[in-house]
């Protein structure tokens, strides 16, 4: 696995506003910058001691030399750099083909991408499954300065008082493809209380609705059924909506 990899690992099961969680994204959010960083500064600019920021690099590296993981970072980053946008049109495309058509309307990209821009923090919630096309979404959208956190719903059915750091000018977006709204608040008793927990936050349920339940706004998606047709969904979700926040910007 990617050092970068492991530092998305670390942020997502992080406690929100622990040290880990803190160090985690600020180095996301500053992926170029932190390789040219002393240990020092880092851990003054995302609010950790030194010697967290060496305990965090020695897990993440199984070394404890702050040099080599810069030097590793910077390679990463380098590496990194191909057209993600070809990759994940060619995602689209096949999406599309699965389908017939675009797996979710241009107004509803429009609306959703237009919450992403007014949201002061974007919260997404959606499975494993998905994380090629997630992971392509949120480093883009960290890339425009917008505050982005993907978490598993069992991670937030586990600890439901995380809950409380998602604000009422936020918007939470539950991808889920394959389902309806009433499929997934009846799949556990755990993504019930997640529903319920959401209730006077601003949600965008992207699945096989539409419309509106209750405050939540309901996307409908043209998906095929099984996994590979909703993992292709997602990545061109994520494509479509990185496009339509460049337009706005």
């Amino acid at each position: 696995m990617y050092i970068i990899d492991r530092i998305e690992e670390n942020y997502e099961r992080a406690m929100i506003n622990t040290p880990a969680e803190r160090l985690s994204e600020y180095i996301l959010m500053n992926l170029e910058s932190v390789p040219e960083m002393t240990l020092t500064r880092l851990a003054y600019e995302s609010d950790v001691s030194k010697g967290f920021v060496n305990k965090y690099i020695s897990m993440l590296t199984g070394m404890g030399s702050y040099a080599a993981f810069q030097s590793t970072l910077r390679e990463e980053i380098n590496c990194s750099a191909a057209d993600h946008d070809i990759i994940m049109r060619e995602a689209g495309e096949t999406a599309a083909k699965l389908t017939g058509t675009d797996p979710v309307s241009p107004q509803d990209i429009r609306m959703i991408a237009r919450e992403i821009m007014r949201a002061e923090r974007t919260w997404i919630v959606g499975r494993r499954a998905y994380e090629g096309g997630m992971t392509f979404l949120i480093r883009s959208l960290r890339t425009e300065g917008i505050y982005v956190k993907y978490l598993t719903g069992a991670y937030l059915s586990a600890f439901p008082s995380e809950t409380d750091w998602i604000g009422r000018n936020d918007v939470v977006i539950i991808l889920s493809p394959g389902t309806t709204v009433d499929e997934f608040q009846q799949k556990t008793t755990q993504t019930f209380d997640l529903l319920e927990a959401l209730k006077n936050r601003k949600v965008i349920f992207v699945g096989k609705d539409e419309g509106s339940s209750g405050m939540m706004s309901v996307v409908k998606t043209e998906c095929g059924k099984g996994p590979y047709e909703e993992h292709n969904t997602a990545e061109w979700l994520a494509l479509r909506l990185m496009e339509e926040i460049h337009r706005m910007r």
